[in-house]
Order: C-alpha cells, then structure tokens, then sequence
C-alpha cells in the first residue's frame, strides 16, 4: 500500500468507524463480560461456601453419630457378656456366634440401614466360624487395617474398597475403626467397625450439587479421597497440587483455580469432629454460561455494525470516493504534463459532479492553452532565426567574397586574401545550407574559423583550446551554439584585457548519457546576481546584462524549444572567469547532420 492509499478517504472513513464504533462497542462488549465472570465467581464463591459449610455441618454431625454408636456398643452389657466368655467346645462357639449374629443385626436394624455395624472378637482363633460367616473368604488377621487397629489404641477412618472383598463390599464404604474394651479390666476385648456405605454419603451430599460436572470430594487427612462424586479416584491421593496446596490454608477456603485446562471453583471446610474436609469444584464455565450469551450478543452487534460500515464504506466509496480518487490521478497526470486524460460521463448534479464536470473542463482548456503556447513559442523561435539567418543572400555573399580574395591574391595581400577565406568559410559554416542540425566537428571548425576572423581583426591575442572526445566529433549538433558562447567570451575579454592575452578552453564529453561542453575563459566573469537572472530574461532595459544575455538565451531556449527542459545552458560560478556548461542529447544519424 503507497502513502497516498494509506491516506484515502476510504481508508480514513475504515480507521474512524474502528475508533468510532469498533474499538468503544469491543471494549464495553469485552468490559461487561469480564465484570459478568467475575461477579459470577464472586457470588458462587460465597454460595458455594454457604452452601459447603452447611452441608459440612450435616455430615460432620451424622459422622460424629458414627461414633456415637460405636461408644453404645462398646457399652452394651450384652456385647460386653458375648465377648467376655471363652467357648470351650464347638457348641459354644456356635452359640456365642449366633449371638454376635443377632447383636450386629439388631443395631444394623436400629440404624436403619444407614450405617453397617460390624463386631470382631479379639482372640479370632476362637471364633473362627463366627468370622467366617460375617467375613468369609478372608484371613482377618492378615488385613492390614486390623492389624493397625490392635496395634493403635485410638480409633480411626479406614475406606474399605470393593477390590479388598468383593463378596462383602459392592461399593466403598467409609468405616470408622475402633478398639472394644472390658468394662471391668479395661482389656480389648474386640473391634467394632462402623461402616457408611458410599451411596449413603451420597444422599448426604446431594443437596450440595448444584450444577452439571460439579464434582464432590470427602479428603481424609492424609490427603487420601475417601468419597468422590463420580466415584474415580476414591482412595488414591488428591489429583491436583494446587488444590493440596490451597487445602491448607486454612480450615475453610473459596477460590477460582484452572486445574486440566479448566477453571474451577474450588470450595472446601474442615469437619470439626473428624478432620475430614469436603471439598467441592464447580466448573466456571457452566456458571457463566448465561454470561455468554451476553458476548454472542455483542459479536452479532458487531458483526451487524460490521456489515453496516462495510456496506457505508461501499456506497461511500462508489459514490464520492471513486471519481475524487479518478480526479486525483488525471491531475496527477497534467501535472506530469500530460493533457490527454479521457475523462468518463458521470451524470451527477451534485456537488461532486459539479467538481467532475468543472475539472473535465478546466483540464481540456489548460491543454488547449498549452499546446497553443508551445506552438507559439516555436513559431517565434523558428521565425527569429529566419530572420537572422535570411539578412544575407548567401549566394550573393560567396560570389562577393571570391572576388575580394581573387583580387587580393592578384596585388599579393595575403592577409587580405586569408582573412576573406575565414570570413567565407564562416558564413558557409553558420549558415549550414538552412539546416538546422550540423555535427560537433563542423560546430568547432565554425568556432575556429571565427576566433581567426576576430584575431585579424583586434588587436588583443586570442589563445583557443579545444579538448574533445573523438566520439563526440561525428555527433549530430545543432548548429550555431558554441559560437554565440565564444563570440561572448571574446568581447568581454577584449574589454576588460588590453594588454593580456584571451584565453577559451573548450571541453567535450558525454557524461551521464548526455552530450556536455564547457566554454571556460580569463575574462572577468559574470556577477551572482547577474548569473541569477542572466537565463531568466529578467535583466533591466538597457543593462549591459542584457546585451550580453541576448546570445546565452538565444542558445538557451533554442536547446529547451527542440529538446525539452533537462538541457540548455548553465553558468557556473567561478572566481576566475565565466564558465559556460552545455548540456546537449546524444543523436545518431540525424537528417541533416553534415
């Protein structure tokens, strides 16, 4: 894109619309969006948090029922009576398991299903078949959780997962773990295993759900999940460091937290009674799906406008811009000098079409105008140097000057007879038969011939040197320029130097794909304010300036009338006399060129 593109008026009428309309409508779009989502996280948070201590609250009470009732059969008498007597034959066994049996059924029948009570005697070895029918298919002395529970006086929470025994456990259970002691010598007399089955804690925590993929976790603390949501990950360790890390900050928290790419809102509180903590994550963008409808909104309203402004910009453009932009480059092209612009109908009446018409106008009469003027100006030049070359017959002159030259060779006046041969030679030369093209050679055989009619004649030495290319010699040239130059040399010298000799150096080259010379002489140069407006023409009447002007712009404009403005004369300033440049364009083989 150029400069002038960047600053059309369409692309002015695109940058105002965007600071206009664009930029102010995205922003407030962008604004009220982000102000939405944080004013939604803001009042979920605090729900949430509501929400997550109430229902810790809940939890944390049926919980601490949970031990409640393990501390109502550690007080049993009957519990205490059935684990006090040691069977001494099968018989006795039998009857102290089915009263086990019977205790476990009736307190599991009093919780109503919301808890599973188990008992286990101390001595197992005793009550091998009792264990057998309330845990079969496992050598309870070898579980892991057992042992600890003989080895550790204080009760515990231990998550019993299906894969430890299928036959008994078809979903987690959370159990609470606690020794049995005898009343009477504080002995353990067995375990009592409280146990809440998953879809238990589950109607708990339901009322904690509160939108789609929210996700429920109960963390032991040891950081282990004892209860999840979507039953994953229950009994491996929290998936997430920055919840860990958020965990323990303190005994309740809310805050926003990206975990797998996705920003939750991550609420937990610590459970008085059993230092659980329930934890819950809500998926921000579930929650601010109705805020997005507010930016699909604001998108359609900016494509809308978008459209809008593409099709003013259209119909702007079509209707002004186009034949502005169509005026802008036919002037650019009259001001390159080319006045033959076609110009197209454009049928308007408006202020535009005025404009369109008014410039077709002006542009054609400026064209007219111009061509009128050069061809005036040639017809002038054309005419004065008629005029000056038709002042002398030339045939009359040459018959003239051959009968001065005979009768002077005829009385032995050499220097008569020499001087009517410059003269002859010169006015055959100047003349040129009435062309107007010569060549570089016959231009300085010209100059020659009269630098030898002006050393006859004056008494003043005249020392001309002449340094041309041999390339230039055969050059077409048009006539009559170095003359006029070096006749002007010559008498300015010979006014100013009376004794001294005059000195012009003529030089040649081509440089720069052009034809150059310069006249360079001794004389006493020409002044700075002269040389300023010496070309110009604008020398007062009567100044001797602009007697000496006449032959410099005689030369001057006959090079810019044939060949344009890049070539013509030039006056160098020098301290040492006037220099002349002359820039001339190369020619091949021009008609004419003798």
């Amino acid at each position: 894109m150029n400069k002038a593109a960047r600053y059309s008026f369409r692309y002015q009428v695109i940058i105002l619309f965007f600071i206009v309309v664009a930029i102010p409508f995205v922003f407030i779009g962008y604004f009220a969006y982000n102000k939405s989502v944080e004013t939604v996280e803001l009042a979920n948070s605090t729900v949430s948090l509501d929400a997550v201590g109430r229902t810790g609250k809940n939890l944390d009470a049926y919980l601490n029922e949970v031990n409640d009732k393990q501390d109502e059969i550690m007080y049993s008498k009957e519990v205490q009576a059935a684990l006090s007597s040691e069977p001494k034959d099968r018989l006795e066994e039998i009857n102290l398991s089915t009263e086990l049996i019977r205790l476990s059924n009736l307190k599991n029948s009093a919780s109503n299903a919301l808890m599973t009570v188990r008992i286990f005697p101390w001595e197992t070895w005793r009550y091998s078949g009792y264990l057998n029918a309330i845990y079969p298919g496992v050598d309870i002395e070898e579980q892991a959780w057992f042992q600890s529970a003989k080895e550790r006086g204080k009760p515990f929470w231990h998550l019993f997962l299906p894969r430890d025994n299928p036959t008994k456990f078809k979903e987690p259970s959370l159990a609470r773990v606690k020794r049995l002691y005898s009343l009477e010598r504080t002995e353990p007399r067995g375990i009592v295993t409280v146990e809440v089955k998953e879809s238990v804690l589950r109607d708990y925590l339901s009322p904690l759900m509160m939108v789609e993929g929210q996700r429920i976790m109960l963390v032991h603390p040891d950081n282990t999940v004892y209860y999840h949501s979507a039953s994953t990950g229950v009994g491996e360790a929290v998936p997430y460091s920055k919840l860990s890390e958020f965990m323990k900050l303190g005994n309740s928290g809310s805050k926003t937290i990206e975990l797998d790419g996705s920003r939750y809102i991550v609420t937990y509180t610590k459970l008085e009674h059993t230092a659980f903590k329930l934890v819950s994550l809500i998926p921000l963008e579930q929650l601010t799906k109705p805020v997005e409808g507010i930016e699909s909104m604001t998108m359609l309203f900016l494509l809308f406008y978008f459209l809008l402004s593409l099709f003013t910009i259209i119909y702007l453009t079509v209707r002004f811009s186009n034949p502005i932009h169509e005026i802008v480059m036919h002037m650019k092209r009259v001001e390159r000098g080319d006045f033959n612009v076609h110009w197209q109908q454009l049928p308007r009446k408006d202020e535009v079409g005025l404009l369109y018409h008014g410039m077709t106008h002006m542009v054609r009469q400026l064209g007219e105008l111009v061509d009128n003027l050069g061809r005036a100006a040639q017809e002038k030049k054309e005419l004065e140097f008629q005029v000056l070359t038709h002042q002398i017959n030339p045939h009359f002159l040459y018959n003239t000057l051959d009968v001065i030259r005979w009768k002077a060779e005829k009385r032995n006046a050499k220097d008569i007879s020499d001087m009517v041969t410059s003269l002859a030679d010169l006015f055959r030369l100047s003349l040129n038969d009435g062309k107007e093209m010569t060549t570089v050679a016959r231009e300085l055989d010209h100059v020659r011939a009269y630098v030898a009619m002006q050393q006859e004649r004056q008494d003043t030495p005249i020392q001309l040197v002449i340094v041309v290319d041999d390339d230039l010699l055969e050059l077409p040239l048009l006539r009559l320029l170095l003359q006029p130059l070096v006749e002007n040399s010559i008498k300015h010298g010979e006014r100013s130097r009376r004794e001294e000799e005059i000195k012009i150096v003529i030089t040649g080259s081509i440089e720069h794909g052009v034809v150059r010379f310069e006249i360079r002489d001794n004389g006493p140069g020409i002044a700075a304010d002269v040389r300023r407006r010496l070309l110009a023409g604008t020398m007062p009447d009567g100044a001797a300036g602009q007697r000496q002007g006449v032959g410099l712009r005689n030369v001057h404009e006959r090079l810019r009338v044939y060949f344009g403005e890049p070539y013509g004369l030039r006056i160098l300033d020098h301290s040492g006399g006037a220099v002349i440049e002359i820039t001339h364009p190369i020619m091949r083989n021009e008609a004419g060129a003798q």
